[in-house]
């Protein structure tokens, strides 16, 4: 698993429909009512803490 931060403008990117159906920038609590209203992937929350918790953190780089 690798975690990169990186300022992207997400009206640039381009989608793969099959995978893909839309993207937004959210915070940790908007992806858990996400995740509970059955809108996003029923991801584990620990692993979505996690990922914010490793922010800026253990390893995680700002490529440019």
């Amino acid at each position: 698993m690798y975690l990169i931060e990186k300022e992207v403008d997400i009206d640039t990117l381009v989608l793969q429909e099959s995978e893909v159906q839309r993207v937004k920038w959210a915070t940790m609590d908007e992806i858990f009512a996400l995740i509970d209203s059955g809108e996003f992937i029923p991801y584990y929350k620990s692993l979505i803490q996690l990922l914010f918790d490793m922010k800026g953190k253990y390893g995680a780089h700002e490529r440019g």
